[in-house]
């Protein structure tokens, strides 16, 4: 057992560990799980956040996945356009396109700089594909057998006993370029504010919505990366996760 969580299963081959965390998050922490992937078939974007060296927060991202090399376990030699990585960040997730996560990071040291990619200094994220057999019993107990499942957010505390879900909300174009736009696809909900944080938890911008359905936000000005969007309606509070390149 680890703080604040319990091992309930590991893969020794690939070093890693699946955490059941021993309490819910309080809602004020605005945590988001994220998603996860099996399908590495088609992969336009990846990008990776990470704590390098006991840095700050970081952001790496390539768009060369037609130079990716794969094996049985691994995603390797990753050449980033933006950013790098290094060994202190062991642990960190590559996402998609789509936000989810298809790897985790298990050693290497490359960064976006470097010309000579040799397998000592390759860059290695064992597939999240490859440890589904290790970690599906927990994580699809019904065998649906999902090839991927959607980011979430913890339970949120309703105004009334109606829940609703994000399907309220239509959120695209994900990724974005700059301008992000909000559908509100149920009469019922009246949305009272929108808030969109970075990956930092700063806050960046607070919109007050007009009596519209469709709300556009522009964040042409900020630099790309993963950001929150927090919701506020008459029903709940419901966050989304988006990309902005």
């Amino acid at each position: 057992t680890s703080v604040g969580a319990t091992i309930i299963a590991n893969s020794e081959e690939t070093g890693t560990m699946l955490l059941k965390l021993n309490e819910t998050p309080t809602n004020n922490w605005n945590i988001y799980f994220s998603g996860w992937s099996r399908d590495i078939d088609v992969l336009e974007t990846v990008f990776s956040l990470h704590f390098s060296e006991g840095d700050i927060c970081q952001i790496s991202k390539s768009l060369h996945t037609n130079q990716l090399e794969f094996s049985e376990l691994y995603l390797k030699n990753i050449t980033w356009d933006i950013g790098s990585i290094s060994s202190g960040a062991v642990g960190a997730p590559l996402f998609n396109d789509q936000g989810l996560v298809v790897g985790i990071f298990t050693r290497g040291n490359i960064h976006c700089t470097d010309t000579l990619q040799t397998d000592t200094k390759a860059d290695y994220f064992v597939l999240f594909s490859s440890l589904w057999n290790v970690y599906k019993t927990f994580l699809d107990p019904n065998n649906f057998n999902p090839i991927s499942s959607e980011g979430k957010t913890p339970p949120v505390i309703a105004f009334n006993s109606k829940s609703i879900t994000e399907n309220a909300f239509q959120v695209y174009p994900i990724p974005t370029k700059g301008f992000l736009n909000i559908i509100n696809t149920n009469e019922d909900i009246d949305i009272s504010k929108i808030e969109v944080i970075n990956i930092q938890g700063q806050l960046i911008k607070t919109v007050y919505p007009n009596s519209t359905r469709l709300q556009t936000l522009n964040l042409s000005n900020q630099q790309a990366g993963l950001f929150f969007l927090i919701i506020y309606s008459n029903q709940e509070i419901v966050r989304k996760a988006f990309i902005l390149e």
